[in-house]
């Protein structure tokens, strides 16, 4: 008679080693770890550089970035950690997300009125992602958007929500 438990406890554990390590490739994306401007904060300094650093790398050229202005009327004092004017920003925030994801990876275009533009100065794969702002920036609340393409060729898309308010 040809005893199986050894057999099953072989397959058992090849089978466990196997699942691990796929766990481990789904869970390598590319995610965002850090920001500069960090996600809520309040820049009154001059903003001409923006950074985006990722859990792993990312293919900067194949990749999207886009600095969007919101539109929304908040009141200065509403920016005090949990104030009102981050759930009303937060809301437009994903809303403009949610458009720019559904336009897909071609970036839109600023048109000729914009009067900044937004620059990738990161080349190749890396996990740090450097914009420079060429231009005047207006003051007022953005989201830096992106869709990053990680070098395990998944994308993520996200986005960083901050209040320019320069002081002149």
């Amino acid at each position: 008679m040809l005893n199986l438990t050894p057999l099953r406890r072989k397959a058992r554990s090849t089978l466990a080693v196997a699942a691990a390590a796929l766990l481990g490739l789904a869970a390598a994306h590319a995610h965002l770890d850090a920001s500069d401007p960090a996600d809520r904060a309040v820049v009154t300094e001059p903003l001409t550089e923006l950074t985006l650093t990722f859990t792993e790398p990312v293919e900067a050229e194949f990749s999207r970035f886009e600095l969007v202005r919101l539109d929304v009327e908040t009141s200065p004092d509403g920016y005090a950690t949990g104030g009102a004017a981050w759930a009303l920003l937060d809301e437009a925030a994903k809303a403009a997300h949610d458009e720019l994801v559904a336009q897909g990876t071609a970036p839109r275009a600023a048109g000729d009125d914009a009067p900044y533009t937004l620059t990738v100065q990161t080349t190749g794969a890396s996990d740090e992602v450097v914009l420079t702002v060429e231009g005047e920036l207006p003051a007022g609340d953005y989201i830096l958007f992106f869709n990053a393409l990680s070098v395990d060729t998944h994308t993520t898309s996200g986005y960083v929500l901050f209040s320019y308010q320069p002081e002149y």
